[in-house]
């Protein structure tokens, strides 16, 4: 199953896993912990995964990543995603992770490099 990899500057990477484990989100986002923001894209569910005090540790602001989550989550206006992100597929019925789907693959691949926060 494969994950996208949003570093704050940089391409996307996408990477491939038999399972998506916790330490490979810590890796590519390089936190000790990550916060889970549930995404929808026409009918297509992914989880956005961020490094949960990158706000505390002054990590850079990810522009690819703070547009993703305004136009496809609850996340408040005001807020600002922060530091490396991964986007994985939805937790299936058993709770653990999905990979992407062709749709958000296609999505993210298309998605320009300097995207700013939608209107």
């Amino acid at each position: 199953m494969h994950y996208a990899v949003i570093p704050v500057s940089g391409d996307i990477e996408f990477k491939e896993a038999d399972r998506i484990e916790l330490d490979h989100l810590y890796e590519a986002t390089k936190a000790e912990t990550v916060q889970a923001v549930e995404l929808s894209r026409e009918g297509q569910e992914a989880t956005l995964w961020l490094d949960e005090e990158g706000k505390v540790n002054a990590r850079q602001v990810n522009h690819r990543a703070d547009y993703i989550a305004h136009m496809f989550s609850g996340v408040a206006p005001d807020d600002v995603i922060v530091g490396d992100a991964v986007i994985t597929g939805p937790a299936d019925e058993d709770g653990e992770t999905t990979g992407l789907t062709e749709a958000w693959r296609r999505f993210l691949t298309e998605l320009p490099a300097d995207v700013s926060q939608p209107a």
